[in-house]
């Protein structure tokens, strides 16, 4: 069961994810990439809710991202998503929802085979059930690791990564950590217009964890080179 607190104000949560343009994962799968590369992108991704003592439904959460790759090799990216999924309380018919705003902002280094970054990830599910709406902050340092690579000299390929946000720095409600991990398949057209589906996961463990969203996911993304 959730174990939540109410100690940060949502004021301070809108006014945080305009300032961190968010998520992530799906964007830094090309290799050998050109340096001043621009990519700016939107993410559609059909969540599903899986906790214990509750039955989670699905809808589809939303966002953007963009990346900039500095000289070949080392690149910023950053992210965000937001959405809303359904619960039926087990055994007692009671109805609600947990409403979850997740940012990132990430500095890397394309290894060839392997991309390792670090940044900051901040991340807030609010629970709603019977009219009272009681949220909990995530944030702190992450760890990300990612890749990807094209089958031969077509434009198809595929594309991996995982990002561990380690440590809790607002743990006034508890501390909470999460991992988000997200590959596929992508296609690159001529016109730099790329198309990414596959599947995401993310997990939150610690105090007031214990439930997971995961689903397929879309991203559409245009990159100027």
């Amino acid at each position: 069961m959730l174990k939540l607190d109410s100690s940060v104000t949502l004021e301070f949560l809108r006014a945080s994810r305009f300032f961190l343009v968010t998520i992530i994962l799906a964007l830094l799968g090309t290799p050998a990439a050109s340096a001043d590369d621009f990519t700016l992108g939107i993410k559609g991704w059909d969540a599903s809710l899986s906790a214990n003592n509750l039955d989670g439904d699905s809808d589809v959460f939303t966002g953007l991202y963009f990346s900039w790759v500095g000289n070949k090799r080392l690149w910023v990216s950053a992210a965000y998503v937001e959405g809303e999924a359904g619960f039926t309380l087990s055994g007692a018919g009671t109805q609600g929802t947990i409403e979850e705003v997740d940012s990132d902002f990430v500095i890397g280094w394309d290894f060839a085979k392997i991309d390792v970054g670090f940044g900051y990830r901040f991340a807030e599910f609010t629970t709603n059930i019977l009219d009272l709406a009681t949220p909990v902050v995530s944030t702190g340092p992450m760890a990300y690791l990612g890749g990807g690579d094209l089958f031969g000299q077509t434009n198809w390929g595929y594309y991996w990564g995982v990002a561990y946000m380690f440590a809790d720095l607002d743990d006034d409600d508890g501390e909470q950590e999460h991992v988000n991990g997200e590959g596929g398949f992508r296609w690159t057209s001529r016109t730099n217009v790329s198309v990414l589906f596959g599947y995401r996961y993310k997990d939150y463990s610690g105090d007031g964890g214990g439930f997971s969203f995961s689903g397929p996911v879309v991203n559409l993304a245009y990159t100027w080179r």
